[in-house]
């Protein structure tokens, strides 16, 4: 986060926390004369006055202009917190007798007098009828218990969130911006969450903190008192509940702690963070409670899981109204996803399962797994599940709901793979009350899905256990992907693509995102930023510019290209794999070709055509090239536009980038610059709009 600083008038109160005030000298010269901390006394620099009508209102009142006529800062310590105004008005519930300090901000630091007392006499029941009272303590002759929140009762995410100090923060108009989760101040430990605070109005405002760490449970006793005008809590005698490990963050866990929430259910504290005693940046820390009644008999709301999307209808997919065979892959037959269906390891590869020294992986049991599923009706059929432990088959029916469910008419429970580490890793396929759910498909070029992702729910956390299917025969087909990108761009024969002037000539994404070639899906740009150009104006000089450069590709690497300034050249195009460079598809160019050009006009000035050049790095051209970041398809599934990529010229390695391997371009997070061109049928614009995103 960034961290910003701020400085304070009130700089006295935290000399006096950070125990430093005992190096300030006592007296000051003020005006020419000299003022002392005996100076500073009831009577003299300040009076303590009730109020005559109700004696539960206190004034304090600073003189300090009878000692000097010099203006300076005046400092309160009073049972409400800490002041700075002249004068302060208290309005005390509560009989017994309190402290007041009074003190002055002067050029060479802060000076405090002797504490004086006042004594308050009797009960003012008027002073804590409010329900905020009520809502903290349970009420006059009550206490209420609270604890911290664990991210569990509907409440906050956790024990404490942050807040900008630069961002108003007050009661109930605040705004965090960073919300960890539970357990971020304790390490993992769960000691800190049996801990408590205790408010009471029998007999006073008292409160009692249990503080429970390394193995022993702190129990200290203090009062506190609510300032309700200006939303804040002070302790005495004892600090707010807070994790201990956490107490160096600040030194003051006491005086005008900011209320930021309160319900009958919830309680939200704000403490700010001191770069002189955390070594951090100044920062609210938003400590979070919960009602501990509310807590013991909290029952979460039943919310259902969500359905993550898949290409098309489950039944279809399953089996295309006839039937289909699907296989675990060999590639990645298992894996745990979260409620979205986001695969939580992320296997790709035999070795990725065997290198965490746990995951078994043994490929005569994965490929013994099947399913055969065969339509019976619009969302129910009979399947077959053949596994290495079972190779009789188990035959049952199945029915598909709406949240793509399958419920089968059998139980399965089969061992799916098994790896030795020295002691016996096991997988195993399991439904849960005789259900998997799709959670998640893959298509090939042609938009068939081609892979599916059954997930069974875990009853002990919000997650899935995932097993990978592919197709095992059946209406599978293999395409050749790379193929069928160079058909896209050359038409099996040849090509013309012309700059998108009437649409969106360039846009940016923030990272290598290429999916698949099932394309012409937003949201495959999952960092990407489509806007609409609509915003931008370009003169009629820059459309003719931009719309003159045609680049047409044939299919025996011939290159014809036509630059913005109408003057045309031969030349030659090669397509380079994903799986030979660094994951994405290219199209390579010769050294000497320029194709680069930008709009003549200053309003297009940003906007430039530029190939990505060599760097010296393993694995990549060594001439120049463009990534195929995706393709527009039209209703028929035939390809209408390109999209055309490069890394902004900002990946020139550096000596670190020897540590990211060959593939280093694809993991860098610098801005990619996308061209879109469109298919040239004869005239500038007339292929515009006719492409849309499917």
């Amino acid at each position: 986060m960034k961290i910003k600083r701020y400085f304070y008038a009130f700089m006295a109160a935290a000399a006096i926390a950070l125990g430093i005030s005992s190096c300030t000298p006592d007296t000051y010269e003020m005006g020419g004369k000299d003022v002392s901390k005996d100076d500073l006394v009831e009577g003299i620099a300040y009076t303590v006055t009730h109020d005559q009508s109700n004696p539960n209102i206190v004034y304090l009142k600073s003189t300090l202009d009878k000692i000097t006529s010099k203006k300076y800062t005046t400092l309160w310590e009073h049972p409400q917190g800490r002041s700075q105004a002249s004068d302060v008005t208290l309005k005390i519930p509560f009989p017994g007798t309190y402290n007041v300090t009074f003190g002055v901000e002067t050029d060479g630091g802060a000076v405090y007098g002797n504490p004086s007392t006042f004594t308050i006499d009797n009960f003012c029941a008027d002073f804590v009828n409010d329900k905020k009272w009520t809502m903290i303590t349970g009420g006059v002759g009550k206490s209420k218990t609270w604890i911290p929140d664990n991210g569990q009762y509907g409440q906050a995410k956790g024990e404490m969130d942050y807040a900008d100090p630069s961002v108003t923060q007050e009661y109930d108009n605040y705004t965090t911006n960073w919300e960890p989760g539970p357990k971020h101040t304790t390490d993992g430990s769960d000691e800190y969450f049996n801990s408590s605070m205790t408010f009471s109005l029998d007999g006073g405002a008292n409160v009692e903190v249990k503080n429970a760490h390394d193995g022993t449970v702190d129990d200290a006793k203090g009062t506190f008192m609510l300032d309700l005008d200006n939303m804040t809590i002070t302790f005495t005698d004892v600090d707010m509940l807070h994790t201990y490990g956490w107490t160096y963050k600040t030194p003051n866990w006491r005086q005008n702690l900011k209320i930021l929430k309160l319900t009958d259910n919830r309680l939200t504290i704000g403490v700010l963070r001191d770069p002189n005693t955390s070594g951090e940046g100044e920062w609210w820390l938003l400590w979070n409670f919960v009602s501990k009644e509310y807590a013991d008999s909290y029952v979460p709301e039943d919310v259902p899981d969500p359905v993550p999307s898949i290409d098309g209808n489950a039944n279809d997919i399953m089996t295309t109204s006839k039937s289909k065979t699907w296989t675990l892959s060999l590639d990645s037959p298992f894996d745990w996803a979260d409620l979205n269906g986001n695969l939580l390891n992320g296997f790709k590869s035999a070795s990725d399962y065997t290198s965490t020294g746990w995951a078994a992986y043994n490929a005569d049991m994965i490929k013994a797994t099947s399913f055969t599923f065969t339509s019976t009706g619009a969302n129910e059929g009979s399947f077959t599940f053949t596994s290495y432990s079972d190779p009789k088959k188990v035959e049952g029916t199945y029915t598909v709901d709406k949240n793509n469910d399958i419920t089968f008419s059998e139980d399965l429970n089969a061992l799916i793979s098994q790896s030795d580490y020295g002691w016996t890793s096991s997988a195993y396929l399991t439904t849960n009350n005789k259900k998997l759910r799709l959670l998640k498909t893959a298509t090939d070029v042609f938009g068939n899905v081609t892979d599916m992702y059954l997930g069974q729910r875990s009853n002990e956390k919000d997650e899935y256990q995932v097993y990978h299917f592919v197709l095992g025969s059946g209406s599978a087909s293999t395409v050749d992907e790379n193929q069928v990108r160079k058909d896209r761009l050359t038409g099996s024969s040849s090509r013309t693509w012309m700059v998108d002037i009437n649409g969106i000539p360039a846009t940016w994404a923030n990272n290598h995102v290429y999916d698949n070639l099932t394309d012409g899906k937003k949201e495959n740009y999952a960092s990407c930023t489509i806007p609409d150009w609509t915003g931008y104006t370009y003169s009629d000089a820059d459309k003719a510019h931009a719309g003159t450069f045609r680049l047409t590709f044939h299919s025996d690497g011939k290159l014809d290209v036509v630059f913005a300034d109408g003057t045309a050249t031969q030349s030659t195009w090669t397509y380079g794999a994903p799986a030979d460079f660094y994951g994405m598809p290219l199209i390579v160019f010769p050294a000497d070709l320029n194709m680069d050009f930008k709009f003549p006009a200053a309003e297009g000035a940003w906007y430039g055509w530029e190939t990505q050049k060599p760097v010296d790095n393993a694995k990549m051209p060594t001439t120049q090239w463009l990534e195929i970041y995706d393709w527009d398809l039209d209703a028929a599934g035939n390809v209408v536009g390109v999209w055309l990529g490069m890394d902004n010229g900002n990946s020139t390695p550096d000596a670190s980038d020897a540590s990211k391997g060959p593939q280093w371009l694809e993991k860098e997070g610098n801005q990619r610059k996308v061209m879109h061109m469109l298919i040239d049928n004869g005239g500038a614009g007339k292929a515009a709009r006719r492409y849309h995103r499917r």
